[in-house]
């Protein structure tokens, strides 16, 4: 990594925009290497999803996952999760996530996605589109923030083959 080049940085408090000048480091990411243990982490991940497998999550989330949601900032237990994950599937039999893109890095994922699934009641297909980023911890799920679009969205390209394998 080369020298530190001084940037100027926009603060913002209390509706006052503040410019500091700074040292901050140069960092260039093209495509990192994605590690195996990551991509076997979301393999798992994706199964807990697609397949119903609950018994994985203990080796997919910390003890403590942070989530940054809809539902607000939050720290949930992994059992607390484990609950929401179970009751999304008996709200919503069927429901798929469709990976459209992701990026991962050592510590670091994220994955451009959406929710699509058949409404119980007329079997119509429903969706939502967004956009979900990872922090992992010890091999484990720590943090996450995640942000949908409404109700019948969905992204024009073509989904992945898996989570953790492009199309080709």
């Amino acid at each position: 990594m080369g020298p530190a080049l001084p940037h100027i940085a926009a603060n913002v408090h209390f509706g006052k925009k503040f410019a500091t000048t700074q040292a901050v480091p140069q960092q260039f990411h093209f495509e990192e290497p994605m590690t195996e243990n990551i991509r076997a982490l979301f393999d798992r991940w994706e199964r807990v999803w697609h397949e119903g497998r609950f018994d994985l999550i203990p080796d997919c989330v910390g003890s403590q996952y942070i989530r940054h949601d809809e539902r607000g900032d939050r720290t949930v237990t992994r059992d607390e999760y484990a609950a929401e994950l179970q009751s999304v599937h008996r709200d919503r039999p069927g429901i798929r996530v469709v990976v459209y893109d992701h990026s991962f890095s050592t510590d670091r994922a994220w994955f451009r996605f959406a929710f699509v699934w058949p409404d119980p009641t007329t079997g119509e297909q429903r969706s939502r589109a967004g956009m979900q980023s990872y922090r992992i911890e010890g091999g484990k799920l720590a943090e996450t923030w995640i942000t949908m679009l409404g109700l019948g969205t969905a992204w024009a390209d073509e989904p992945q083959e898996s989570w953790t394998r492009r199309k080709e």
